[in-house]
């Protein structure tokens, strides 16, 4: 079995714009003439290189682990407990959230020289913060201070990052924070809130605002929850009844999700990212769940590891995301080998 490590390793090198081999302009020219019709030059060069790095990934997403029939249908039964629990979570949940933002307010006030984390939580799309109020709940109880950032997934990744430093720089200044850039903070995001966490890696300016790996140890300042960082291409039938929903960025048999996925996979990370992604979840799956420079992706093979499972509702998934963020400040994770297993390969 591959390690981890060494199948980032692989990816080090592979920035497509900067990688070696035939250049753009040849693979371009050198495309049928049927492929290239009507597209302008700016659309070719995007699937050009869009093709590249579908070649590249390929083979690394082939190699992630897939459920079982049984387990399937065990998790399927087990999901619509989820299912029930983010509808309630995401209507009567929002003001319970509003709640603990108001709570990690008044605590950082009253003390600007915590030294516990804080830890930005992301919601994904169709959802608000109130899908991660137990999750918060769960993070504040492992002693760690949580903070949801409202999202417009509606928008663009670029947009949202700025409304993530203007809501994180206003808590700072309003609680008077001290020391923000040599604080060790954590962002944890869901789905599409995933997808922001990881931007925002990508993004000079995330030290600033105090989100800091806690050692060279430490693999999850960013905690990727079920993302899909290159965009969706539906193959399983919840992914092709959430096409429609998406925007058209994230949806790769469009312009503009090609664009997408290649300026993704071409950002280069600040801060290590930690991606989880679960074994039974068939909206985001595993090999969806991909991203390069990600120091360590976690298959989560659990019956509640479903796409609503990981939402933020679910105990079980809920104390295992929160222990491996508490667990930042220890050299090495505890959490039982049966919860994890490398993305490259099965048990």
């Amino acid at each position: 079995m591959m390690s981890n490590s060494i199948l980032q390793g692989l990816f080090s090198t592979l920035v497509i714009l900067k990688g070696k081999g035939k250049s753009i302009d040849d693979k371009v020219g050198k495309a049928p003439k049927a492929e290239n019709k009507g597209l302008s030059r700016e659309e070719q060069i995007v699937n050009a290189q869009y093709a590249e790095m579908e070649k590249r990934i390929a083979p690394i997403q082939a190699r992630a682990p897939k459920p079982t029939a049984g387990s399937r249908m065990k998790a399927g039964f087990k999901n619509i407990a989820n299912i029930t629990r983010n509808i309630y979570d995401s209507t009567i949940g929002y003001g319970i959230a509003q709640g603990q933002n108001w709570k990690t307010a008044r605590e950082l006030k009253k003390n600007p020289g915590t030294e516990k984390d804080i830890v930005y939580l992301i919601n994904g799309i169709c959802q608000n913060i109130g899908s991660q109020h137990r999750y918060a709940a769960e993070l504040r109880k492992q002693g760690l201070i949580p903070y949801h950032i409202k999202v417009n997934h509606g928008k663009s990744r670029a947009e949202n990052a700025e409304g993530f430093y203007t809501q994180a720089g206003n808590l700072h200044k309003k609680t008077r924070l001290k020391d923000v850039h040599k604080r060790t903070d954590a962002i944890s995001g869901h789905s599409s809130g995933g997808d922001l966490a990881i931007y925002l890696a990508g993004d000079k300016r995330i030290k600033q605002y105090g989100i800091n790996p806690v050692s060279r140890d430490d693999k999850e300042t960013i905690q990727a929850r079920a993302p899909a960082p290159y965009g969706l291409k539906p193959k399983t039938l919840p992914q092709k009844i959430v096409m429609h929903m998406i925007p058209s960025t994230d949806n790769l048999y469009t312009p503009e999700g090609k664009r997408n996925a290649v300026e993704m996979y071409n950002r280069e990370t600040h801060v290590p990212i930690t991606i989880h992604a679960g074994l039974n979840d068939r909206l985001v799956t595993p090999e969806v769940a991909y991203e390069r420079s990600a120091k360590e992706i976690n298959v989560i093979d659990h019956p509640d590891s479903t796409h609503f499972g990981t939402s933020g509702g679910n105990p079980n998934m809920n104390r295992y995301f929160a222990n491996r963020l508490a667990e930042r400040h220890q050299k090495k994770l505890n959490a039982p080998a049966e919860e994890r297993y490398a993305y490259a390969g099965a048990r």
